[in-house]
C-alpha cells in the first residue's frame, strides 16, 4: 500500500530541515478542512472555473508537501473541473477527504520522524 505522505521526498524538498517540514505540515493539516469546504462550496454553485483554480493551488501545496495519494486525486479533480462533471467530481472529493484523513493521521504516528 501507498504511503500517503512521501516523507523522505519532503525531506529532500526541505533540504532536511525537519523542523520546518513539521511546521508545514501541522499547519496544513490545521487548515486543510477550510480548502475542502471551499471546493465543496464552489462545486455546489457551479462555478468550474473557481473550482478549478483552488484545486489547482491545493495540488501545488500537496505537491510541496509530499502528500502523493491527494495530489493524485486533485490531478484527477482538475481534469473533471474543466469538463464539468458534477457526479465524477463529487465521488473525487469524497476519496480525497478520506486520503487526507489518512494523510493526517499517518502525519500524526510518524511525528518522531521530526525529531
Amino acid at each position: 500500500m501507498r504511503r500517503p505522505i512521501d516523507f523522505e521526498d519532503l525531506f529532500n524538498r526541505v533540504s532536511d530541515n525537519r523542523e520546518f517540514a513539521n511546521k508545514m505540515l501541522t499547519v496544513f493539516f490545521e487548515t486543510w478542512t477550510e480548502r475542502f469546504d471551499l471546493l465543496e462550496s464552489l462545486i455546489n454553485e457551479e462555478k468550474y472555473d473557481e473550482f478549478a483554480d483552488a484545486v489547482h493551488q491545493l495540488k501545488g501545496i500537496l505537491g510541496n508537501l509530499a502528500i502523493v495519494v491527494g495530489f493524485d486525486l486533485l490531478k484527477l479533480l482538475h481534469e473533471e473541473a474543466r469538463l464539468k462533471n458534477p457526479k465524477n467530481i463529487i465521488k473525487l472529493l469524497a476519496k480525497l477527504k478520506k486520503e487526507l484523513m489518512n494523510a493526517q493521521s499517518f502525519y500524526a504516528k510518524n511525528l518522531d520522524l521530526f525529531k
